[in-house]
């Protein structure tokens, strides 16, 4: 092994000690390499640094300027090899690639940068077979994986979580593992690993009783949508408790998955889960007691992170584990037309009786005004770091009642406030109450995003603090001129490296029609702009304007054109039928999603 090779051993087995990138750090400047030294230094001091701070940005203002200029260098044939990467604290931290790729030259990559995050697709973009899986898994570059993120691109293609817990289980020199979070699970007959898509109590006891697993410190098998109610998994709990990796698991996410009522009350009750800092939990027969146990529960003292249903919110408000969880998730409830008197309620007495919160994440759920009014009287998130408020389009629960969302940003509320996500809830009065907040101008990340494309029209925008910390940006919709020179008069877009960008037709009420009111030339101006030439990640969307999403194709397909782009994807809603791709797809290749 090289040196080189140990210090990125050292940084992949401990990727929260930054000791060793900056002694790798002093290691490239005695061999003359004092840019990729400097580009280290940079990027773990901007980690240090809270969240929208002018700090945190001069130096993330370095780093990407190093990265800029060498990143090609860095990576060298890894930059033709990769699908989508990303940088973290000076080095290359997560990757996608094709399992081709990965089993032709995997080991490569683990030597020269240490990798934790790795999502495996096959040639096509979509989700591996189980013959690919089980090559993958034997294979030594396997070895090297410490997140094991293989999710498939199409939720109607999926491969058996039960045949990479096989895999994995079968084979002892994988001692390095630390987070399985496997293709999303969807079981449409009801029974459990029927189908060839479910985890099975085979699969399921032979990885928890793998002693090479040991290592494992977070798991997530939680499905995205509901199972058919006659899954039952008697099971899961049990065998997960005798798991050799159950006491030094940190987070837990069995959502959907089958768990029975007596599996619920062992999570919450067996000593075995003691170390948990993370739950996320569903089970069909979980009554009210049951969930208040959950949050009584002295096994699970240790739990700062946790996702609960807006109806399980009274007998979570004045529980124990309220007062020590600092990033909650409150998801919406089954029955939308419930009366939510006790939700609200429920909502006043967690905001007297816990702590602020780091970060917050409301699901399809509205409050109401009263409450959010509350939390702002209280100061209650004057320590939230991240903030994340969404409705869907087809409950529309923000829809004309914004009231509650703008009474938050006022005067020097949430000073900490530094990623903020607004998903079908943010309007024109919305945009107008952030416009007048000071704390715009920390925001690093913010998104006004629909189910369709967004809700940013920068015409509307006149912030007195305007966003120059912005990083990410998504959901800004381009109707007119005015709205295409809004968001070049936005300062600092150089600093941009995720953009989420749509060009619409206008509404014409009295006809029904979507008229172009932005015309090609306007559209190219936008994306040729040099306060655009670090996006690396870009999401372009149209919506009866095909004249300007064929212009914008060719105009995409020079690589002198948004240099740094490592991927697109580009759509298109309705009257927008996609442009000749050949071009564009030559620069991009399999970067390219076009839909």
């Amino acid at each position: 092994m090289t040196t080189r090779e140990s210090f990125v051993t050292a940084i992949a087995d401990q990727p929260g000690d930054d000791t060793h990138r900056l002694v790798f750090a002093d290691w490239l400047d005695d061999h003359g390499d004092a840019d990729r030294a400097a580009y280290v230094r940079a990027a773990c001091a901007a980690a240090t640094k809270r969240a929208g701070t002018a700090a945190r940005a001069d130096f993330l203002d370095r780093a990407d300027e190093l990265l800029g200029r060498h990143e090609a260098d860095w990576l060298g044939e890894w930059a033709d090899r990769l699908l989508t990467w990303e940088f973290r604290r000076g080095f290359l931290h997560a990757v996608r690639m094709t399992a081709t790729t990965f089993l032709r030259h995997g080991e490569d990559l683990f030597r020269r940068e240490p990798v934790g995050r790795v999502e495996l697709v096959n040639d096509d973009g979509v989700v591996l077979d189980a013959d690919t899986v089980r090559e993958v898994v034997a294979r030594p570059a396997f070895l090297f994986v410490r997140d094991c993120a293989i999710e498939p691109a199409d939720f109607l293609e999926t491969t058996p979580v039960g045949v990479w817990m096989t895999a994995i289980a079968g084979n002892p020199r994988v001692t390095r593992l630390r987070r399985f979070a496997p293709t999303r699970e969807f079981n449409y007959d009801g029974a459990p690993g029927s189908g060839g898509d479910g985890i099975d109590p085979k699969s399921f006891a032979a990885f928890c009783g793998a002693a090479h697993l040991r290592t494992l410190r977070h798991l997530d098998l939680s499905v995205e949508r509901d199972h058919d109610d006659r899954i039952s998994r008697k099971w899961l709990a049990t065998t997960l408790a005798q798991a050799t990796f159950a006491r030094s698991l940190r987070s837990l996410a069995l959502v959907g998955t089958g768990l029975t009522r007596p599996g619920f009350r062992q999570v919450a009750t067996d000593a075995a889960f003691g170390g948990l800092r993370s739950v996320a939990l569903t089970a069909d027969a979980a009554g009210p007691a049951d969930w208040a146990a959950l949050y009584q529960s002295a096994t699970l003292a240790n739990v700062t992170t946790l996702a609960v249903g807006a109806d399980r919110l009274p007998a979570y408000a004045r529980s124990a584990m309220a007062t020590r969880v600092r990033n909650l998730t409150v998801n919406c409830a089954d029955d939308l037309d419930r009366d939510m008197t006790p939700d609200r309620q429920a909502w006043l007495e967690l905001i007297a009786h816990a702590p602020p919160p780091r970060r917050l994440t409301i699901r399809c759920h509205n409050p109401g005004p009263e409450v959010f009014t509350a939390m702002r009287k209280a100061n209650w998130l004057r320590d939230v770091r991240e903030l994340s408020i969404s409705g869907d389009s087809q409950y529309e629960v923000y829809a004309g009642r914004t009231e509650g969302i703008r009474t938050l940003f006022r005067g020097k509320a949430m000073p900490k406030l530094a990623t903020l996500k607004l998903h079908e809830a943010c309007d024109g009065r919305v945009l107008a109450a952030l416009a007048a907040w000071p704390g715009t101008a920390r925001l690093e990340s913010f998104e006004a995003t629909d189910d369709y494309h967004g809700r940013f029209w920068p015409s509307s925008f006149a912030p007195a603090t305007p966003p120059g910390r912005l990083r990410h940006l998504e959901g800004v919709i381009l109707i007119t001129d005015d709205d295409a020179a809004g968001f070049l008069a936005l300062p600092r877009l150089d600093r941009l490296g995720r953009l989420k960008l749509s060009f619409c037709g206008e509404y014409d009420q009295p006809t029904g029609d979507f008229n172009p009111r932005l015309s090609p030339d306007v559209a190219e101006r936008v994306i040729r702009s040099p306060g655009l030439a670090n996006v690396t990640d870009l999401t372009l969307g149209f919506h009866y304007l095909p004249d300007v999403a064929a212009r914008l194709a060719d105009v995409l397909a020079d690589a002198a054109v948004l240099p740094r782009l490592r991927r697109l994807y580009f759509y298109g809603s309705f009257g927008n039928p996609m442009p000749p791709m050949d071009a564009l797809r030559a620069r991009l290749g399999s970067r390219l999603q076009a839909w």
